[in-house]
């Protein structure tokens, strides 16, 4: 993905409108990202919205930080594993894969 996003943090705030209440989720550069009439349903994606937007990030570097952890431990467990390197080997690349697939989605590509 190589368009930038708004800043974040997000917040959600709800309005009043000739046309009933609304809510709004906004950039930290008050830009509006996104707008709904209120209801329930409308009020928990909003939230979740801002929820998921503010730890992307956070998120995304944790990821790739336990993938460097992990990779560490797995080259200094494995010359010293007896008899279930085959298992260690499936767990890591199972692991890999995962992470692979989540990583890229978080990133859009």
């Amino acid at each position: 993905m190589t368009q930038k996003h708004t800043p974040t943090p997000y917040t959600l705030t709800k309005d009043k409108t000739a046309d009933g209440d609304i809510m709004l989720v906004i950039s930290s550069g008050t830009r509006v990202i996104w707008q709904a009439y209120d209801s329930p349903e409308n009020e928990a994606t909003a939230a979740f919205i801002v929820l998921a937007c503010n730890s992307h990030q956070a998120l995304v570097e944790a990821l790739e930080e336990a993938q460097q952890i992990t990779k560490f431990m797995y080259e200094q467990l494995l010359p010293h594993t007896e008899g279930n390197r085959a298992e260690l080997n499936c767990k890591y690349f199972d692991f890999l894969t995962k992470k692979n697939a989540a990583l890229a989605l978080a990133k859009g590509e």
